[in-house]
């Protein structure tokens, strides 16, 4: 081993060998590790997400003034900061899951059916909650799901 002209020789027999012995051990882990996979991935819930982009406009006259020339046009910048608080609003996203009947959906309802545990221990011993109000629901639907689901942000201006 000392000698630098000597070859060290690479006896894949022995390899062979020791993967024969082990192949039930091998085959076993193989097959459990994709058992789990196959498992976690049929039970995990789909998670999707998008972007949007809105382009607000506002209708001014074809005239510019002095301070749309020089860039220094506050009243447009008042009208987009407008438009952006509106769309953060929570009267807004109240008025939107009023009109697309999120009370239904369950991804958007903590109080729906199919979001109920299945056991509680709390319940069995304080027994079951009243049933909340629909202005309750809307509630939590618009502030503990839709707004936190939701991110409205203002973009950069390039100038």
């Amino acid at each position: 081993m000392n000698n630098p002209n000597s070859v060290e020789v690479i006896d894949l027999s022995h390899y062979w060998q020791v993967i024969r012995r082990n192949l039930k051990s091998i085959i076993l882990l193989s097959f459990i590790a994709t058992l789990i996979t196959v498992l976690i991935a049929f039970v995990i819930t789909p998670v999707y997400s998008a972007s949007v982009t809105l382009l607000i406009e506002s209708e001014e006259a074809k005239v510019l003034s002095i301070e749309e020339m020089y860039g220094l046009n506050s009243a447009s910048d008042e009208y987009y900061q407008t438009q952006f608080e509106i769309l953060k609003s929570r009267d807004l996203a109240r008025r939107v899951a009023e009109e697309l009947n999120l009370i239904k959906v369950a991804e958007f309802n903590p109080y729906h059916p199919s979001n109920k545990k299945s056991f509680s221990l709390k319940s069995m011993i304080l027994g079951e909650p009243e049933p909340p109000t629909d202005a309750e629901i809307l509630k939590a639907t618009v502030d503990g799901f839709w707004l936190s689901l939701i991110h409205i942000s203002e973009p950069t201006r390039p100038y």
